[in-house]
């Protein structure tokens, strides 16, 4: 991790010469029920710039599930409301009282009169963020090379304020061994091999999909092999939607479903990774199985191409036959699976936490 010093004040310039002080840096959490890849943006790079730059103050809103009020160098506050009248006055009468000077977002600025360094974090295809937020951010970060290209496109008047902010997945401290890996087996699979799909914010489509995938492997080789299905956060309105769904599914016996403790460790003991995300974004769940050198079937997207290459497992099409088959090809070609292990340890670029604590404190310090 960068060494810490003490950040450079850049608000738009008001005539006034820029000096050095302890920053009193806002931390917008804006999850909102649904969106557990917003909430999990939020709460690992947080979390990371928080530990990163421990003689800065953070400000960051009264939620205790995102553990920010755990850390020495954050403050929790009630933030002024989103919308209303006299917005921009209460936002002022706020600002001053906190003594901030830097506002990081995904999913807005603040609209004020106060000097304030407005950083904008874009990290899917289609953000809901309005034209006026766009002009008001000093630095706008897009989350992959492939993003950063198509907004730098699509906004040229806003190209000099882009930079890329990749790399945000806090992995393990240590590999999992194998005895934690069959323990695991044990717990969750009766000791049996399995595949595991970790994607967020699971709709009842993409579970169908999913299952409909683990069929054909199932009809093409009977095989006691499972399938286990992680719930972000352990979503109790997904759990049930997908404990629903297979309650009539031929190969229920075959199927658990599992919220994310323990990722890592049942990450580290699946056969491979399944993902039938296909939107543009940020890859955590590719990212995070090659953490612990899991090789990953997953939907082709420019991210990934750019990313992993031929590491990933590309399905031929997007339907429930090509992913079948991938499942199957990784079933029977044990022999490919270890190839791809030894790659995947070998590769030369993770997109690890600090590659974004780098990018944004460049950005914040303007060097």
């Amino acid at each position: 991790m960068c060494s810490t010093i003490p950040l450079q004040l850049l608000g738009k310039d008001r005539g006034k010469s820029s000096y050095l002080l302890l920053m009193a840096i806002i931390l917008d959490v804006q999850y909102h029920k649904g969106d557990a890849y917003q909430r999990y943006l939020e709460k690992t790079l947080f979390g990371a710039l928080a530990k990163a730059l421990p003689t800065e103050k953070f400000i960051a809103p009264n939620n205790e599930d995102y553990g920010l009020n755990s850390l020495k160098n954050v403050t929790t506050t009630t933030f002024p409301p989103i919308q209303g009248l006299f917005l921009k006055m209460k936002n002022d009468k706020w600002l001053r009282a906190q003594n901030a000077s830097v506002f990081i977002s995904f999913t807005r600025t603040l609209k004020t009169s106060i000097p304030l360094k407005q950083v904008l974090l874009i990290s899917t295809h289609n953000p809901k963020i309005q034209e006026k937020d766009w002009s008001r951010a000093e630095a706008i970060g897009l989350t992959t090379v492939s993003l950063k290209t198509e907004f730098s496109t699509q906004l040229p008047t806003l190209a000099s304020r882009i930079f890329l902010a990749e790399g945000f997945v806090t992995g393990p401290e240590i590999l999992p061994d194998d005895v934690q890996q069959q323990q695991i087996k044990e717990r969750f699979t009766e000791g049996l091999e399995f595949f595991i799909a970790t994607d967020f914010d699971w709709s009842k489509e993409k579970l169908i999909l999913l299952l409909k995938s683990f069929s054909r492997l199932k009809k093409m080789q009977q095989s006691s092999w499972k399938l286990m299905i992680v719930v972000r956060f352990g979503d109790e309105t997904i759990m049930n939607m997908a404990l629903e769904l297979i309650s009539t599914y031929k190969y229920r016996a075959d199927v658990v479903i599992t919220d994310d403790e323990q990722l890592y460790e049942k990450i580290a003991a699946a056969y491979a990774l399944v993902s039938v995300d296909k939107e543009e974004k940020f890859p955590v769940v590719v990212e995070e199985a090659f953490q612990v050198n899991t090789p990953a079937i997953a939907l082709p997207t420019q991210a990934l191409k750019d990313m992993y290459g031929d590491i990933v497992v590309y399905p031929l099409d997007s339907n429930h036959d090509a992913i079948g088959d991938m499942l199957m090809l990784m079933y029977k070609g044990e022999t490919y699976r270890q190839s791809l292990a030894k790659r995947i340890a070998g590769r030369k670029n993770s997109y690890g936490e600090e590659s974004f604590i780098k990018a944004l404190k460049q950005v914040l310090t303007n060097t």
